[in-house]
């Protein structure tokens, strides 16, 4: 007999942030959004753009 493994905090978080999941990010401060547009300027000069898009949405603007 097969017994399931219990989800984890860690497979449910990874779900979580796949790159499937579409997050709506609000700037919490001015220096984050100021760091963001920094931060997607530099990846446009190097990166493909849908690359850049799902890093995004993906939150790692605000994050890196």
């Amino acid at each position: 007999m097969i017994k399931k493994k219990p989800k984890t905090q860690t497979s449910i978080r990874r779900r979580l942030l796949s790159h499937k999941t579409n997050r709506r990010r609000v700037p919490l401060r001015a220096a984050d959004a100021k760091n963001s547009v920094k931060n997607i300027l530099l990846w446009n000069s190097y990166l493909p753009s849908d690359c850049v898009r799902t890093m995004v949405r993906m939150g790692w603007d605000y994050t890196t």
